[in-house]
């Protein structure tokens, strides 16, 4: 039997409302399911316009970039291989943080790296400073040198 006595104070009154839920959840947890499961897509789909009008893009806008890029990324030509919740993620929308314009779709890796470049142009140039005192060069037609076991090392064997 629950008591139904009042709480005295807020921690008790916290811990009743949270053993109700807990109640509820687990009395309730196929209602709660098959709701979840209904309104996924619809929340996902509305998720995503209101991300999109961030960059001033429909999904139509999305869609039709995405079709001229064949789905793959901008930058490393590769498609989306990141997975959030089991579901791969789409392609990012890459946009100049100064003008808002975009770009183009980028893949989540490639995005981050831009974006970490880009930001901390100060670090970037000690970096390719650390880089260039340890051998390690970037010429235009070859990998980078000086990296043993870099991953695109196994991709060109």
């Amino acid at each position: 039997m629950i008591s139904r006595t009042p709480a005295k104070t807020d921690e008790e009154r916290r811990e009743r409302k949270a053993a109700a839920g807990r109640r509820y959840r687990e009395t309730h947890a196929e209602h709660i399911r098959a709701y979840r499961e209904t309104h996924r897509a619809e929340a996902s789909a509305s998720g995503r316009r209101h991300n999109l009008k961030r960059f001033g893009l429909t999904v139509e806008d999305y869609d039709r970039i995405h079709a001229a890029q064949a789905g793959l990324c901008a930058c490393c030509g590769k498609p989306e291989t990141s997975v959030v919740k089991g579901t791969r993620s789409r392609l990012r929308v890459d946009h100049n943080h100064a003008t808002g314009a975009v770009r183009e779709l980028l893949c989540n890796d490639c995005n981050l790296r831009i974006g970490r470049l880009l930001e901390d142009k100060e670090w970037t140039m000690h970096a390719l400073d650390y880089l260039a005192r340890h051998g390690v060069t970037l010429k235009n037609d070859e990998a980078p040198k000086g990296i043993e076991g870099h991953k695109g090392d196994e991709e060109q064997k």
